[in-house]
This record gives structure tokens, C-alpha cells and sequence, in this order.
């Protein structure tokens, strides 16, 4: 059975390391909900997304249709990078 999907790819545009997780809404990974803290709320498209930022790593978190996303991208110069890879997400 599987419980997670994940991703991982290289930005041709930027050079950042992307990865993002999607697991069923009522799935918990010990893994994700320990790792990351999001101190940021935004919304896109009806959307809540709970992020954070740093140098090091930028990481977001949104439900959609039942399932959990989980993006992180290491060393994002731009802080709003995350934000547009959620939209392009999002129907």
C-alpha cells in the first residue's frame, strides 16, 4: 500500500532542489509534522498554506482534496519562490 508520493527535481530557471510529499489528509508521517515549523499563513485560490522561510530552506504546507502537500525548496534566495510553486499546484 502506498502511503506517500514523492518528488524530487532540480529547477532548470533557478538551480534549487525541490521536493514535495503528498499524502492522504487523515495519513500523519512522523517525519513531516516534526521537522518543519511554518511561522507564515498565506492563501491562494480559497487555499490556506502554511510556510516558512530562511536561507538555508523555505517549506510549505497546504490540504486539498483530501490530501496533505509538502514542499521544501534548499536555499531559496527568493522568499516568495514557494508561493509560486503552491499556485502552480493549485487548479
Amino acid at each position: 500500500e502506498i502511503i506517500c508520493f514523492q518528488e524530487e527535481i532540480i529547477d532548470i530557471n533557478t538551480g534549487y532542489k525541490v521536493k514535495l510529499f503528498v499524502i492522504e489528509a487523515d495519513t500523519e508521517i512522523e517525519d513531516f509534522s516534526a521537522d518543519e515549523e511554518t511561522d507564515r499563513k498565506s492563501e491562494i485560490k480559497q487555499v490556506q498554506i502554511d510556510w516558512s522561510y530562511s536561507k538555508f530552506r523555505a517549506y510549505a504546507t497546504f490540504e486539498y482534496e483530501g490530501y496533505k502537500y509538502y514542499l521544501r525548496v534548499d536555499e531559496p534566495i527568493d522568499e516568495n519562490y514557494i508561493l509560486g510553486l503552491v499556485e502552480t499546484l493549485l487548479p
